[in-house]
């Protein structure tokens, strides 16, 4: 029986990863229901998602774009947040405690 769920590109995935351990001292992928990452850095850890579409719909190269100019600097900025990636924003709020 075939999945319904779609897998994201795993050059996708590792490029984002790559990307997210130049500047993190950890990074965590638990995504479930979207692609999310936790990363930790100076003990202050941060949550960043992305909507699957986001990553479906983005070439790596768009992707890499994306995270060096918009992505990251965000991230950065907001040590302690939850960086949500939607199609056409970026949303910063509190990080999900479970």
């Amino acid at each position: 029986m075939a999945s319904d769920v779609a897998k994201t590109d795993p050059l996708k995935l590792q490029l984002i990863i790559d990307l997210l351990s130049r500047r993190f001292t950890q990074v965590i992928n638990q995504g479930a229901f979207c692609e999310e990452f936790v990363v930790i850095h100076n003990q202050e850890s941060s949550q960043l998602a992305f909507a699957l579409d986001v990553l479906d719909d983005r070439s790596l190269e768009e992707l890499k774009m994306s995270m060096l100019t918009v992505i990251l600097p965000v991230l950065l900025e907001n040590p302690g947040k939850r960086i949500s990636v939607f199609t056409h924003e970026v949303n910063v709020g509190r990080k999900i405690e479970f």
